[in-house]
């Protein structure tokens, strides 16, 4: 067993298919097709199901798979630690993000990050699968956010980067929009059930921001009417400010001005901001930097 040997059995399991590894590990299909035949034959056992032109991993493949994940995940560690010494002229780094939020916080940093390391580049992955991503050794890690208490799976910690609130947001043209506070003063609250008859703009079901918001109107008991439903933060607060309707969601998508007059939640809630890492994790100077542009960012747009 090599290095080698595991990088190539992972891009299978994660391929699907020997042409689209070939293609990805710049080897022959063929070459390839010979090293899992010899690696199979060497462990008497096959690694991958022959399904309908796919290769799904056998329960022995699996294992395989997960252990070659950990043991390259330990060769990436050892590499940053030794590129540390070195001047890390280039690099990439894997991250993950939350849609919306995450995205913008990468669009506001990625620039000054690129101007320091213009060798370096980003492998953005957004979506509902970059904890499990994370945990499994794709990415290196993530900005994530919750809206309930954080989750701790054992592979994972969890640094608290900052938190925001999660409020009400109407059109600036809303007729109940004259109620919102001055800028610069704190939110007041709205009676959601004044809302009854509006129709939202809500994320899609299984967002954490939706659950939040699934639960207030519950409690204000009734089921709203739905104009739109998105899978990002920033579509849908874009909608709000173009006078479609209301939402709930993460107040740092909007600023005062911005054509949207957001309210506190009726009790407040909360929305918590992470970096999320796999437990042993050696962060280069590179993404050390970025870390710091990230809570520098997030700690200005707080203030704001």
């Amino acid at each position: 067993m090599n290095v080698k040997t595991l990088q190539y059995v992972v891009t299978i399991a994660d391929c699907g298919t020997i042409s689209k590894a070939a293609e990805q590990l710049y080897i022959s299909r063929s070459a390839l097709n010979t090293y899992l035949l010899q690696l199979e034959q060497e462990l008497g056992t096959p690694l991958f199901n022959r399904v309908q032109k796919r290769l799904v991993p056998t329960y022995a493949g699996e294992l395989y798979v997960s252990a070659a994940r950990k043991i390259l995940n330990i060769q990436e560690q050892l590499y940053k630690e030794i590129g540390d010494i070195a001047l890390q002229a280039r690099g990439r780094i894997n991250l993950g993000v939350n849609r919306s939020i995450g995205e913008k916080i990468i669009r506001e940093t990625f620039p000054t990050f690129h101007e320091k390391y213009p060798g370096f580049s980003i492998n953005l992955t957004a979506g509902e699968h970059v904890e499990k991503d994370l945990v499994e050794g794709r990415l290196d890690w993530a900005i994530m956010g919750y809206g309930t208490a954080v989750p701790s799976p054992p592979e994972l910690e969890h640094d608290i980067l900052g938190t925001c609130e999660v409020v009400l947001a109407l059109p600036a043209s809303h007729p109940l929009s004259a109620m919102a506070a001055p800028p610069g003063q704190p939110h007041r609250t709205l009676d959601l059930r004044l809302l009854r008859e509006d129709a939202f703009i809500l994320l899609s079901p299984g967002r954490n921001a939706r659950r939040i918001a699934d639960e207030r109107f519950a409690a204000a008991g009734f089921t709203p009417n739905i104009l739109m439903e998105c899978n990002g933060g920033l579509i849908a607060s874009q909608m709000v400010r173009r006078g479609l309707g209301p939402a709930i969601l993460v107040e740092t998508l909007f600023t005062p001005g911005d054509g949207a007059c957001c309210f506190s939640l009726d009790p407040p809630a909360y929305w918590t901001h992470t970096l999320s890492f796999r437990k042993g994790t050696v962060f280069s100077k590179a993404e050390q930097f970025l870390l710091g542009l990230v809570k520098s960012y997030l700690k200005s747009d707080k203030s704001e």
